[in-house]
């Protein structure tokens, strides 16, 4: 994908703008040092530049979507098989990333998204840009995932996950990779039509339980998390409402009813699935169960 910028006159790519000020600034002892001790291990311009990616990017790509009437995200990890595709939609840490990533690794299904899946009003969930970005709790106990990962990276780069891992726990070390990278071009796709949707919530309970969802139930448990997931949407236009600036940017009632309006039209047929996850429980119990409702129909 590519942006322009007007500059002194002329227009300028800004993915090559970003790519010369991360060159630029990524050279030098101190930036080793910068990104040794990040727990992205990113240099400071790089994590610069992350940030509008996933900060300014994703809030007026999510906004410019759902005013568009045909698709909006959700917040999912989708992969697919056969053309066949199936999006599981979750908080933070519910464990969507983890299945998603044994799921393409283990069992044959290709990836399509992580965290912001693309879905439009004919029911089909698209590829997104984002890179995937993988925490240490996504790999425990799973060495297969954690070879993919760390494998071909540097010495540095494995030393400072190892070093962040044991200072600050599996939650605050992570790295963002390329799917293709990760799983290999074959193992991607483009688009797939969205046959089943899953909704992940982590409950103090013994057992999984499994059960349908109404769909407006379903799109209110999207709405109470897409304006998180989107950047900084929620305070900017909660700032820009405090200044009588109400027009900029739609509230977050208005993005949501937007969302609303997409997902009616696009989940029409299907039903979601709510499964109640256990809180100690591990990915591949959850995967079983994922696949054993694909199967079931």
């Amino acid at each position: 994908m590519s942006y322009q910028v007007v500059q002194n006159g002329s227009t300028v790519d800004i993915d090559i703008a970003i790519n010369e000020s991360i060159i630029a600034h990524s050279k030098g002892w101190k930036s080793a040092v910068s990104r040794f001790r990040d727990w992205n291990f990113l240099t400071p311009a790089e994590t610069i530049a992350k940030n509008i990616m996933y900060g300014v990017f994703n809030m007026f790509s999510a906004i410019s979507l759902v005013q568009s009437g045909k698709t909006c995200y959700l917040h999912a990890s989708s992969f697919a098989k056969n053309g066949k595709g199936v999006a599981i939609v979750a908080s933070g840490g519910a464990g969507k990333t983890t299945a998603l990533l044994k799921l393409v690794t283990e069992h044959g299904w290709s990836y399509l998204s992580d965290d912001l899946c693309l879905l439009d009003i004919d029911g089909n969930i698209w590829r997104t840009p984002l890179r995937m970005q993988i925490y240490a709790y996504n790999c425990i106990d799973q060495p297969q995932l954690s070879s993919l990962l760390l494998g071909n990276r540097s010495f540095l780069d494995r030393l400072s996950w190892h070093i962040t891992l044991y200072r600050r726990g599996p939650q605050r070390v992570r790295r963002r990779i390329s799917a293709e990278s990760y799983f290999g071009k074959s193992n991607v796709v483009v688009n797939a039509s969205l046959k089943h949707v899953f909704f992940l919530e982590r409950s103090h309970i013994e057992t999984y339980k499994v059960t349908t969802l109404a769909l407006n139930d379903f799109i209110r448990r999207v709405q109470l998390i897409m304006p998180e997931e989107v950047g900084p949407l929620i305070s900017t236009s909660a700032a820009l409402s405090l200044v009588g600036c109400l027009n900029l940017l739609p509230t977050i009632a208005e993005f949501n009813d937007q969302i609303e309006a997409v997902l009616i039209q696009a989940l029409s047929g299907i039903t979601p699935v709510l499964v109640q996850v256990p809180i100690n429980s591990g990915p591949d119990e959850l995967m079983d169960i994922i696949q054993s409702v694909i199967s079931s129909g």
